[in-house]
């Protein structure tokens, strides 16, 4: 709709002879400064028009801008007894259709309300001492101190998290320290030493349900990694071994563990079914083998059937 429209539009809802032209335009652009404020709260950019949907509430506005149109700056008027006030310009929106924010000004209010003012506070080795923008996905990037003299920037998130807690220092002094003492992370030894602990200790490991969570523990000895490697050399450690508790109920320590072939190990599980015939107990696997038998058709076998003797002996289908 053109102003000229518009104009003629609030005329006829107005007494048609009583101003000009000029006044009308006058109230229109107030009332198009209404709309406008509205939409965009930070500001509004230059040819901004109202747009289409929003016509209609700018010409009631200016009608009504209209009607108090004398009494700028006045809140209120009496004359003869009776008291008439008038709101202010800001607050005639109220009275009419909700104006939205435009998604650009409502994303960028989320936003704002989003951002935790961070100045100040201390994550771990970082103190944060400005906001430094935002990053491409649109989060708060903050400006930090390191206690060791360093500034990063690093986005809030992995402030908030812990994910970064210095400016890089700690990672190199943690893993200076674990090869200072024994030189040995890359050895396949010592990641046997630490997939031990970690079954054990870590409650966020996936296996310490079956480990830890048992009560299952290493003992004190092998708390130092020497210690553990002098016992690994002497008791036959290869490379290709794996720890095995001979008592799956016991803890890692020297009484209890040996050296094995990952199949020795996968042979001592707790989740192995055992099959015992003529006093002798086997895992499914280990029968499988000794009779040459297919792995699942002895374990269909051991599910359906019941005789331990059929289940074992008896002769395969040949098709």
């Amino acid at each position: 709709m053109t102003n000229e429209e518009k104009r003629t539009e609030l005329a006829t809802s107005l007494a048609p002879d009583t101003d000009t032209d000029e006044v009308l335009d006058c109230v229109l652009a107030d009332a198009e400064a209404l709309v406008l404020n509205r939409m965009y709260p930070f500001g509004y950019p230059d040819g901004m028009v109202v747009p289409s949907r929003y016509e209609r509430i700018q010409i009631q506005l200016a009608a009504e801008l209209y009607s108090k149109r004398g009494a700028e700056g006045q809140t209120g008027h009496s004359e003869n007894g009776i008291t008439r006030s008038w709101p202010e310009k800001s607050a005639l929106l109220e009275n009419h259709a909700y104006v939205w924010l435009c998604s650009a000004e409502l994303k960028r209010r989320k936003q704002l309300m989003m951002v935790v003012d961070a100045v100040g506070k201390r994550y771990g080795r970082l103190v944060v001492i400005d906001r430094a923008g935002s990053n491409k996905k649109k989060n708060a990037v903050w400006l930090c101190r390191c206690d060791c003299g360093n500034f990063t920037k690093v986005t809030g998130n992995k402030l908030r998290n812990g994910h970064t807690q210095s400016c890089g220092c700690l990672n190199r002094e943690r893993l200076k320290e674990a090869n200072t003492r024994h030189g040995c992370m890359r050895d396949d030894l010592y990641k046997v030493w630490k997939s031990m602990r970690q079954r054990c200790n870590d409650v966020n490991h996936c296996a310490y349900h079956n480990y830890g969570g048992r009560g299952i523990s290493v003992c004190s000895e092998w708390d130092d990694y020497s210690s553990f490697k002098s016992w690994a050399e002497h008791t036959g450690y290869a490379r290709g071994l794996d720890i095995d508790r001979q008592d799956n109920s016991g803890n890692y320590e020297p009484s209890n563990c040996r050296w094995v072939s990952r199949k020795t190990n996968c042979n001592n599980t707790r989740s192995n079914v055992l099959i015992s015939y003529n006093g002798r107990s086997q895992t499914m696997t280990q029968w499988a083998e000794e009779l040459g038998m297919n792995l699942t058709t002895l374990l269909w076998r051991y599910r359906h059937w019941n005789d331990i003797e059929k289940i074992l002996f008896e002769p395969l289908r040949r098709r």
